[in-house]
């Protein structure tokens, strides 16, 4: 695995574990199960258990993190737009 993709998958992860974390506070709060959900999936592309990639393109987690998190914690938004750089190179591909 290239030092590359191990630094998108540590973001992502990270930002996943930021998420579920905030998702046991606040279970009702919908916007952190769609960010969980998409940061899963990009996860799971990123080591190979995902192969669908009709899905890339409908990531919105960077809308959410401007909406919805930053308002309420930077820091998580940070760790979203992170982990976006891992689904701007997908993009590119």
């Amino acid at each position: 695995m290239s030092p590359e993709k191990k630094q998108y998958i540590k973001r992502i992860e990270a930002a996943l574990t930021t998420c579920t974390e905030k998702r046991k506070e606040s279970p009702e709060f919908f916007p952190l199960e769609t960010a969980e959900e998409q940061l899963t999936y990009l996860r799971d592309y990123w080591l190979g258990k995902e192969t669908n990639e009709k899905l890339i393109s409908n990531i919105n987690i960077g809308l959410l993190a401007v909406r919805e998190f930053e308002i309420r914690d930077m820091k998580f938004a940070e760790q979203i737009y992170g982990a976006l750089d891992a689904h701007d190179c997908l993009l590119k591909m």
